[in-house]
Order: C-alpha cells, then structure tokens, then sequence
C-alpha cells in the first residue's frame, strides 16, 4: 500500500509539472476572455455564472464554431492578456474594481483597434509585449476615472452591469 501511495504521489508529480495549475483556468474564466474580447464587458461584470449563462447562449446562437488549434492558441493569449492585464492593473493601487476596470481595459483595446491585438505573438511570446503593457496602464487609468464617477452617484459595481457604462467607455478619447 506504502508503494501505490508513492506511485501515484510521483504520477500526479509528474502531472503537475507537466500541467501547472498557475496555466490552468476554468469555463467561467473562459467565458470572461471571449466574452471582454468580444467588447461585453458590461455582461463580464455581473458576475462569473451569469456571464457564463450568457456566453453559453451565444455560443449556441452562432452555431458552427470550429473549436480548432487556432481557436486554442488565440484563446489562450487572450488568457494570457487578461491575467497580465489583472497585474498591471494591480499594481496601479487603484484601491478597487480590478475585475471591472480589467474586462473594461481590453474591451476599449479590442474595440479600439477593432480587434487587432496580435494574438499569435502573444501565443509565441506567452506574454505581451512592452507596448501593450505601456498601452493597458495607460488606458485602465482613464476607465478607472470614467468608472467610479458615476451617473447620479450609483453603486460602481451596479453601474459596470449596464450597457451604457460601455457606451460611456467606448466614447471617451484615449490615444
């Protein structure tokens, strides 16, 4: 019995290090890439099942997605963007609304460049590059501006929920 528990504790080991859970992530994580990519940051942040729900019935909607090496690799650098932008964000010390003014950043960037971000690159480099970084900092500190001054003083998390705070986003002038 000693024997098969150093087995298969050298078996999920190897599995371990092979598959490292830091590159690992979830449907509903998932869903929050496509979903910011797609410039839905609005549906992003009511929340993890909600926008999965969401996502789920979309996926369904455009019907013959062929889920391909190219999908792969594109889905992981948008993986990729999204938790790199989580640590520049991070270290802004905003003092709060990460998830939000994250999924807002990259749906600005997406929308901006009309989704020319260079998602192969990111696949070869498994990173982003300076520029995007420079690009993320600069663009998440003028969403955080325009996100917590809301309308009439509404709760930001509430306010994020809604379409027309991504109206407001896409309208503002950031070079």
């Amino acid at each position: 019995e000693a024997k098969n528990r150093e087995t298969t504790s050298a078996k999920r080991k190897v599995f371990e290090e092979t598959y490292p859970r830091c590159q690992m992530f979830v449907k509903t994580d998932l869903a929050k890439f496509q979903h910011t990519w797609e410039q839905l940051p609005h549906i992003v942040s009511k929340g993890a099942q909600k926008n999965f729900a969401e996502f789920t019935a979309r996926f369904s909607e455009q019907g013959n997605i062929q889920v391909d090496e190219i999908y792969f690799k594109h889905l992981v650098a948008k993986a990729i963007l999204f938790k790199s932008s989580e640590k520049i964000v991070q270290a802004q010390n905003f003092g709060g609304y990460r998830a939000n003014i994250v999924t807002y950043t990259l749906a600005y960037l997406s929308y901006s460049t009309e989704r020319r971000i260079d998602l192969d690159a990111i696949w070869k480099q498994q990173s982003i590059s300076p520029v995007l970084q420079e690009a993320i900092a600069m663009v998440s500190i003028q969403v955080h501006q325009a996100i917590v001054n809301t309308p009439e003083g509404r709760n930001v998390t509430e306010w994020c929920k809604y379409e027309s705070c991504w109206k407001q986003i896409q309208s503002l002038n950031i070079k």
